[in-house]
């Protein structure tokens, strides 16, 4: 169940889009398994608003970073800064996901801790958003 929505969200290309050289906020790759991902979004007032990303990936990364952009996309730094914490404790527990945002799709990503070695691609864009956020 948890794999064909996995499936779905890292086919879905809503916030993909080409990055321009220099417009990049965040840039980070996972030496070990050679994703890239690049992050970009612009801050309006202390608001995230077209928040994009261009990524060379696997499945797993790009649906996390689906996730990550629909959970970003309109939060202010401060919530925004609060929900890649709330993920990242989410994605090192054991426990069920308890916010109200992202739901089910959050489920999905948090479904891949049974699989220890698939995390580092489910946390590489949201320690992506956390470096951006610095």
């Amino acid at each position: 169940m948890y794999q064909n929505h996995l499936i779905q969200l890292s086919k879905d290309s809503a916030f993909r889009e080409k990055i321009k050289a220099g417009e990049a906020r965040s840039e980070i790759r996972n030496p070990a398994c050679g994703d890239e991902l690049a992050l970009a979004f612009d801050l309006v007032e202390d608001t995230i608003r077209h928040i994009r990303h261009d990524s060379q990936a696997c499945a797993i990364v790009l649906a996390s970073t689906r996730v990550l952009c629909g959970g970003m996309e309109g939060a202010t730094v401060a919530l925004a800064t609060r929900r890649v914490e709330e993920a990242m404790a989410f994605f090192e527990g054991e426990g069920d996901w308890a916010q109200n945002w992202a739901g089910e799709d959050m489920v999905a990503l948090g479904a891949v801790r049974a699989h220890p070695m698939r995390m580092a691609c489910v946390r590489l864009p949201w320690e992506a958003m956390r470096k951006a956020l610095t």
